[in-house]
């Protein structure tokens, strides 16, 4: 197995660009036949403040699934409603 990594100049450029500030990162895998799967970019992953809104679905599902190890689902519905309220009081 072979792995490397190379620096792409304008995703760094775009970092350090206060109006962008993206966090952008590729990967693409080359197989030993000479295959390759497609390259994947992601400019603003999960979580990004341009991208905050579309996390909350997955951030629930992640948080569900480690209070289901913990409390019974009712307990666990609860804990997420005051994570919600206590968002929209701080946002708001």
């Amino acid at each position: 197995m072979f792995c490397s990594q190379v620096e792409n100049p304008q995703y760094s450029a775009d970092y350090l660009d206060p109006d962008r500030r993206s966090v952008t990162n590729a990967v693409q895998v080359h197989f030993n036949d000479r295959t390759s799967t497609s390259k994947v970019e992601v400019e603003y992953p999960l979580g990004h403040r341009r991208r905050r809104t579309e996390c909350f679905p997955a951030l629930e599902k992640k948080l569900m699934s480690a209070l289901a190890t913990r409390c019974v689902l009712l307990n666990s519905r609860h804990v997420w409603a005051i994570v919600l309220s206590t968002r929209v009081l701080s946002t708001g």
